[in-house]
């Protein structure tokens, strides 16, 4: 459950971001802070720490990472895990189509979008739908 939680906190905050509610420097600043005292300093060793860090580094590549990409290399640096080695290519191939692009593509995720009827969305997954009822 902490996982879920953890998970669902920095969708928000970048679901917060694409709906206009904070800026995309604030959310660089924090998940910058993230990259340098969290996964640079600690030793991930517990399948969840690996699984949140692995969820931070594909939401810092959603967002477009070119002010993370030195904390973000440190990262890949430290671990080695196939996780890691998978995120580094789709940032290297973020960076490459550039920021206009990813921010369209990430646009098309309806993860970060709000949610306004629960019930509806709840009964949308119930049934299998992929497409959320906003």
């Amino acid at each position: 459950m902490k996982m879920y939680i953890r998970k669902q906190a920095l969708m928000s905050i970048v679901a917060s971001f694409y709906n206009g509610q904070i800026t995309r420097e604030i959310i660089i600043s924090y998940f910058k802070f993230l990259l340098n005292k969290k996964i640079n300093q600690e030793n991930i060793v517990e399948d969840e720490t690996l699984l949140f860090f692995w969820w931070l580094i594909a939401i810092c590549i959603d967002i477009y990472p070119r002010e993370l990409r030195y904390d973000l290399d440190n990262s890949f640096k430290n671990n080695d895990y196939e996780y890691f080695k998978r995120l580094k290519s789709e940032m290297d191939f973020v960076l490459e189509i550039g920021e206009e692009v990813t921010l369209i593509r990430l646009n098309s995720y309806h993860d970060f979008d709000f949610i306004d009827d629960a019930m509806a969305e709840l009964y949308a997954m119930r049934n299998g739908s992929n497409i959320f009822v906003g």
